[in-house]
């Protein structure tokens, strides 16, 4: 027999001869559990699925969401700028990570402006995000990609209806955002020049160039258009919104025909006026009625002045007073009853908007029920309309209805009738517009003092509500499910006698019954050994 042969039947015989006890056995299941379980970790590194076993399925995306991050081909990053005691800390986690199990080219980081603060002030120098503001306003998400970014205020994260009832709109405005940046193609918003409005290229106290850089920083493109040029409807021809702030000499009817037609082609406009007073201190018209009496406002022209001393500021007349807020999109995160928060928006030098048709704009700010309209600065002021008289602006011919003077105020234009079964599919957007009565709401000085904080979420929010794109995708808010604990004297006697009484006490009566048995067993043994 061959070397090779009588190794071989050695082997065999030991392997014969080898008995695997149970130890042996046990000791293999465990070492394959760690191997399963091992490569049970590998592969839940590299695919990651959520399921969800929740009531009504809350932690499942919606479908338009799902649709939107599988076709998703660029890498987005979402940074969520929220603090573990924040109330959708939690809520945010889940979601991203609902997010992340629908695609692997999704970056998720979180960073706590408590804890990771040199972190957060980098992103605040990026993002425009100022320290101290309060949290209505704070950025709580900022999403990037391709070098497009898009911030998602706090504010806009939560609404309540007239009821109380609360909604979460979380996922849907990252949804939104997440549209805004896989989108190549920003946003227009023009600034017209011509007529002595405030330039986006200045820094001053009262110029708009930190409006501009937020609005460049929130992957929206901003360019200053003369309307001063042979043929200013062309001019404003690829405008997505049009910006006209303070201007300093009417504008001429082509140039008001420009801006009726660019709002007829659903570009979107924002006008905040300032009163004009021409070289005779007489006040005039800045030469909007074409665009505005066919939408059912008109610009009353005056100067306000409040009469309230819980509303104007000490300083001069009351020209300088806090505006009322109504409840709209665009005041969302301000002071109003029904939310706990003081942040109202501060107006210097504001006209009044007339109403003509109930159903037509709705206000935003109002001054209180005291206000006066200055309509003669050489007669004095002159107390605002209260019935159905003649309004402060004599040669307008209007009448307002009782109440206080309206400062602020949002038009959304009709929607053009569908043509076809194709048409009345496809949601047609309507045209949006946001007037004001003072432009220094949007001034440098509003995004640089803490306490004119409101006027900035003002501005910022009335950008957001006239960009934003409902037709893109549908995400239907969920309802806020209330969750908290509410101790009383009787529940907290009950607490203290739970933890010093009850649970002492059954951890007592467990152990001496452990003990008890363990010596009947041991003599039972005993007696059995004899």
């Amino acid at each position: 027999m061959s070397a090779p042969e009588r190794t071989w039947l050695s082997a065999r015989t030991r392997l014969r001869a080898l008995r695997f006890e149970p130890r042996h056995w046990r000791a293999a299941a465990v070492l394959l559990a760690g191997l399963v379980l091992g490569e049970v970790n590998v592969l839940g590194s590299h695919f990651f699925t959520r399921f969800d076993c929740s009531e009504q399925c809350r932690f499942t995306l919606s479908e338009p969401t799902q649709r939107l991050l599988h076709a998703q081909r660029e890498t987005v990053t979402i940074t969520a700028l929220l603090t573990r005691g924040d109330p959708l800390y939690v809520e945010a986690r889940h979601l991203l990570d609902a997010y992340r199990a629908e695609t692997s080219s999704l970056r998720v980081r979180f960073v706590d402006p408590d804890r990771d603060v040199a972190e957060y002030r980098s992103l605040e120098l990026d993002s425009g995000a100022d320290a101290g503001e309060a949290t209505a306003g704070q950025p709580a998400f900022l999403v990037e990609s391709g070098g497009r970014r898009w911030l998602v205020p706090h504010s806009q994260l939560l609404s309540r209806d007239e009821g109380g009832v609360g909604s979460d709109r979380l996922e849907e405005r990252l949804t939104q955002a997440l549209v805004r940046v896989m989108d190549t193609k920003r946003e227009l918003v023009c600034f017209v020049t011509g007529h002595g409005e405030r330039s986006v290229e200045d820094v001053g106290p009262n110029g708009l160039a930190e409006l501009g850089r937020r609005l460049a920083q929130s992957n929206l493109e901003v360019r200053r258009t003369p309307l001063d040029v042979p043929d200013p409807g062309r001019a404003l021809a690829d405008c997505d919104v049009v910006a006209l702030i303070g201007p300093e000499r009417p504008l001429p009817n082509e140039h008001t025909r420009a801006l009726a037609d660019a709002f007829a082609r659903r570009a979107n406009l924002l006008l905040l006026i300032d009163p004009l007073v021409d070289a005779r201190t007489q006040l005039t018209s800045v030469g909007l009625e074409p665009l505005l009496q066919p939408l059912g406002v008109e610009l009353r022209a005056g100067f306000v002045l409040e009469r309230d001393p819980s509303s104007r500021l000490p300083r001069g007349m009351g020209e300088v007073f806090f505006a009322q807020v109504e409840p709209h999109a665009v005041t969302r995160g301000l002071t109003t009853d029904s939310e706990r928060l003081d942040a109202r928006p501060v107006l210097v030098a504001s006209q009044a908007i007339g109403l003509l048709r109930p159903e037509g704009a709705q206000p935003l700010l109002r001054a209180s029920s005291r206000a006066v309209l200055l309509n003669d600065l050489a007669s004095g002021p002159a107390a605002a309309g209260t019935g159905s008289g003649a309004t402060g602006n004599q040669a307008s011919g209007t009448a307002q209805a009782a109440g206080a003077l309206v400062v602020a105020a949002a038009i959304e234009g009709p929607e053009t009738a569908p043509q076809g079964r194709a048409a009345a599919l496809r949601p047609t957007p309507t045209a949006r517009l946001f007037l004001a009565g003072s432009a220094n709401v949007a001034a440098a000085d509003s995004f640089r003092e803490p306490q004119l904080y409101a006027n900035r979420l003002l501005v910022e929010n009335a950008f957001a509500w006239l960009t934003e794109r409902p037709s893109v995708v549908a995400v239907p808010p969920r309802e806020v499910r209330e969750a908290g604990l509410t101790l009383s004297e009787e529940s907290l006697g009950d607490l203290l006698r739970y933890v010093l009484l009850y649970m002492p006490a059954t951890a007592a009566l467990l152990g001496l019954f452990v003990v008890l048995r363990r010596r009947s067993l041991e003599q039972r043994s005993r007696r059995e050994a004899k």
